[in-house]
């Protein structure tokens, strides 16, 4: 392309270095694309440019490479890092979307057994039916439910070997507390060695576990490309349209993560009316807890600042002392995205801002380990082992009473295949150790713990996103 029908002020301050090969000026490798649309400007606009012709100087030597940036498939510009366009990332959420349901579906059938009705038949079951009924059983196994089981445990018409070979059948029972309780207890009592048995069973992953597993596995993908579809729709913002959009898909999410960013979005269309509005509607769409609620509040202190700033259209030193006191305590809140969006508006108003981020050391009863932002925690206890907190995000503690009885002691955790995904040798003794589970998809495994080569105990763990 004639350098000439740049604009002369744009040329000068763009260029690097210019060779002139046969009466025309090339920019040098790396300088800069130029569109090949004739324009007498740089238009830098994807939409009308098409294609964008690049110069590099391979030994002084220019060489011309077209390369075209918008198919006519395309609906919109620059294809983008993320491998895809925005109709294929929208497309492949659908799908995830479906599978999601499909998977749901298939497991809120089979975790009850599959059918409503047969814990009710199992406890009226008599003699004289109890082997027709011993077979349908089978038949549904290895989905009965533990509910199911503990009906079949406890009405003495179904044999001892009967019980065994339905909790074979059944791994998942051997996991459940009520379940095991009614084996031990059961009337007339299980032989030892049914039950020996039976415990032999143990760390084995059932078919419901694997059903739980494909929903998390479904879960993470649909999240997965919810993410792709936003990138790419900000990637699009300079496109009026792309905004529409976007406004259109984060409102069909309908999650409380989903408001926060809508209204992070009408903040940067400037429209604060609808913004404060969907901030608004937050407590009475949703149901929030009590730390949910404290989170609402943080985003309603950052949002009144952030319009604020907005609306003054001056960023640096634009705040008052009373900001930047809320603004720091938000940033050293545990709501992360808060945190995030405090120390933005903090190093906005000063690019100088100095802040350390605090890194806990890590202690073995790191309260930040033990005890995250996480209404759904619970405690796996039993007289050897303890794990918490499950589910997790990143660490769990391993609590364990194994006194001196074993030399090497190890736990190692498997997917929902039986696959061991991590292993990791303890100190051993009475001790509790911090476990790293962030390089772990988030899915729902199995702990076991080890002595000397000796299965000490297992238990399930779940790993969130």
């Amino acid at each position: 392309m004639d350098i000439t029908v740049l604009d002369e002020g744009i040329k000068q301050h763009q260029r690097i270095a210019i060779n002139t090969t046969n009466g025309f000026d090339y920019f040098a490798a790396g300088n800069i694309f130029t569109t090949c649309n004739n324009n007498n400007y740089q238009n830098y606009y994807n939409g009308s440019s098409q294609s964008i012709t690049y110069y590099p100087d391979a030994n002084n030597v220019p060489q011309c490479h077209n390369i075209n940036i918008y198919p006519q498939y395309l609906s919109r510009s620059c294809p983008t890092k993320l491998g895809g366009t925005l109709s294929y990332a929208l497309q492949a959420k659908a799908d995830a979307v479906l599978a999601l349901n499909s998977a749901n579906t298939i497991y809120s059938i089979w975790k009850d057994g599959g059918n409503a009705n047969l814990e009710n038949e199992v406890e009226t079951t008599q003699p004289w039916d109890v082997y027709v009924q011993f077979n349908e059983l089978i038949a549904e196994s290895p989905y009965i439910s533990n509910e199911v089981l503990i009906a079949t445990i406890e009405n003495p018409a179904f044999t001892s070997l009967m019980i065994k070979l339905l909790m074979i059948a059944n791994p998942h029972g051997i996991t459940n507390d009520e379940v095991m309780e009614a084996v031990y207890n059961r009337i007339p009592a299980l032989p030892q060695n049914y039950i020996d048995e039976i415990l032999a069973e143990e760390g084995e992953i059932s078919q419901l576990e694997i059903l739980e597993a494909n929903v998390a596995a479904c879960k993470h993908e649909v999240d997965k490309q919810t993410n792709d579809i936003e990138r790419l729709y900000r990637m699009e913002m300079n496109d009026g349209d792309a905004a529409t959009d976007y406004i259109s898909f984060l409102s069909s999410l309908a999650t409380l993560k989903s408001e926060y960013k809508l209204a992070e979005l009408y903040l940067e269309l400037s429209d604060y009316e609808t913004m404060q509005s969907v901030l608004d509607a937050i407590p009475n769409d949703y149901s929030l807890t009590t730390e949910q609620n404290n989170e609402y509040n943080s985003w309603i202190s950052y949002y009144n600042i952030a319009k604020a700033m907005k609306q003054e259209g001056v960023y640096q030193g634009a705040l008052t002392e009373t900001q930047i006191t809320q603004l720091e305590s938000l940033r050293g809140s545990d709501y992360i995205g808060v945190a995030k969006s405090a120390l933005a508006l903090l190093m906005l108003n000063n690019p100088e801002y100095d802040y350390n981020e605090i890194v806990k050391p890590v202690d073995i009863s790191s309260a930040r380990m033990a005890k995250p932002n996480n209404t759904m925690t619970e405690t796996i206890e039993s007289k050897v082992l303890k794990v918490y907190p499950n589910p997790s995000y990143d660490f769990i503690t391993v609590e364990y009473r194994t006194g001196d009885k074993y030399n090497k002691l190890w736990i190692e955790i498997k997917d929902a295949t039986g696959k061991s995904i991590l292993t990791k040798t303890l100190e051993g003794g009475n001790n509790e150790e911090l476990v790293n589970t962030s390089s772990l998809s988030p899915n729902v495994y199995t702990l076991l713990l080890y002595g000397d080569g000796e299965l000490i105990e297992t238990t399930k763990i779940t790993v969130l996103e």
